[in-house]
């Protein structure tokens, strides 16, 4: 069992929106797991499905379904940079303009008007962006980031 929150939520979703987000999160999960056994690439098409399934759900609602696009985007970003840096950025800077976009919007406000949840994960796709540029131009320089690139000369 999820959780009762979790309960709660699922009672209220559409029995296809349901589907679709049990089946999205459970290919994150197993994304999540093929990357721990550092089976990197058969977990990013999964995540890439995941990411997917939540725009189509976020182009219905935007509302309930944007910081799980965004989180995935962080998943599918992560992946992609153990083998191409280059195409990590794209999903990393998407993830930015959601995140960035979710706190300045008053849905994501609680009750006090405090923005829940969502600044954690700016934190998050920003140091991936930041990661992933910083790689790309060190590769476009052949210059692998390093502690020797990044000491003061």
């Amino acid at each position: 069992m999820l959780g009762d929150g979790t309960v709660v939520v699922m009672a209220s979703l559409t029995r296809t929106q349901a589907r679709a987000v049990d089946h999205a999160l459970g290919l994150i999960g197993a994304a999540r797991r093929c990357a721990a056994h550092g089976r990197v690439a058969e977990a990013l098409p999964l995540a890439e499905n995941a990411t997917r399934i939540y725009r189509r759900l976020a182009r219905a609602d935007p509302e309930s379904y944007l910081p799980d696009l965004a989180h995935a985007l962080i998943s599918v970003g992560t992946l992609r940079s153990y083998t191409d840096w280059e195409s990590a950025v794209a999903p990393a800077q998407e993830a930015d303009r959601i995140y960035r976009n979710l706190i300045g919007a008053r849905a994501y406000r609680n009750q006090t008007g405090a923005r829940v949840g969502v600044m954690p994960g700016l934190a998050g796709s920003l140091s991936n962006l930041l990661t992933f540029l910083w790689e790309t131009a060190a590769a476009s320089r052949s210059e692998p980031l390093s502690s020797k690139s990044l000491s003061t000369r």
